[in-house]
């Protein structure tokens, strides 16, 4: 399968290479996105990169994308930075990337050219969300931290906006770090996060029956209250 190769227009990237690696990056002022507070990145390798448009910030993450996959060690781990310091970092980014507006207008990756059915296990329909959903060079604590922000207030809608982006094999992975990130959360914002990985409004009984009786024993161990929470959020989209 053949892939387009984009060109990143009136964007610069310098990567530079030290002891420790790091990418200095030249920024527009406005972005698509609209990061929360708690969102914050602390290690400034990882703040977001902002795009003046959505069709930027998607020409870029299809850019890095394949770069990324064809590359292996400092290379790949550069390209797999830049790749995250541009994935949104919000529902709302989502959405005007992999979504539909209210006037009908589809994102501009809505109809992806690379899908090759490599992440329809996880029901993901995009390689670009299937590879962040297994993006494993991205230090912890600023990954689960942007996995988590992209489902705040999440709803099932279309084709991408759907199962919390993956979100359901990164608490099987690692429930311990998932509980310890997501505790930084209100309770609100955590039952959002719940809803959509439960697809609501959208719910399907027998499939949330299963997430739950997979996930509720792992949270329970790990942090009572988001445990609570699980339990409260799955019992109200029944």
């Amino acid at each position: 399968m053949k892939f387009l190769v984009y060109q990143i227009p009136l964007f610069s990237i310098l990567i530079l290479s030290a002891c420790n690696e790091s990418i200095d990056r030249t920024e527009n002022k406005s972005s698509t996105n609209h990061p929360s507070k708690i969102a914050e990145v602390k290690n400034p390798s990882y703040r977001d990169i902002l795009y003046s448009t959505s069709q930027q910030q998607a020409d870029s993450l299809i850019s890095f994308y394949l770069k990324a996959i064809e590359s292996s060690g400092k290379e790949k781990k550069a390209y797999d930075s830049l790749f995250f310091c541009s994935f949104p970092n919000s529902y709302e980014g989502m959405k005007v990337l992999f979504g539909v507006d209210s006037n009908l207008q589809e994102g501009p990756l809505y109809y992806s050219i690379i899908y090759d059915n490599s992440y329809e296990s996880k029901a993901i329909k995009s390689n670009i969300i299937g590879y962040f959903s297994e993006l494993t060079t991205i230090p912890k604590h600023e990954y689960y931290t942007k996995y988590i922000t992209i489902n705040l207030g999440g709803i099932k809608s279309g084709d991408h906006l759907n199962d919390a982006f993956g979100l359901y094999y990164i608490v099987k992975e690692n429930p311990a770090f998932f509980c310890e990130v997501l505790a930084e959360y209100s309770d609100a914002e955590i039952e959002s996060v719940f809803k959509f990985l439960l697809d609501y409004p959208q719910a399907n009984d027998a499939k949330n029956a299963y997430v739950h009786d997979q996930l509720q024993p792992l949270l329970s161990k790990h942090n009572k209250r988001i445990s609570q929470l699980f339990e409260n959020t799955y019992k109200s989209v029944q």
